[in-house]
């Protein structure tokens, strides 16, 4: 399973009933997501030991909560 997940899709998908076995699934698993169509942007920075995901916006809609800029280490 993973433990992150990006979604390169619009809020509309994610939000509504065509997202919604994915949106369940990653509620369930309690995993951080970004969303494009919500979060805007999200870069992800590669470093030797971590990585850090940093959204345009910071935002909770249609997820457990808004997981703003976060580091991961390996």
């Amino acid at each position: 399973d993973p433990g992150y997940v990006l979604v390169p899709g619009p809020q509309w998908i994610w939000c509504g009933e065509r997202g919604a076995r994915p949106r369940e699934w990653v509620k369930q698993k309690k995993l951080p997501v970004w969303v494009n169509g919500i979060d805007g942007h999200v870069r992800v920075d590669f470093f030797r030991e971590h990585i850090v995901v940093t959204p345009e916006h910071d935002s909770a809609e249609c997820k457990l909560r808004a997981f703003g800029k976060m580091e991961i280490s390996f």
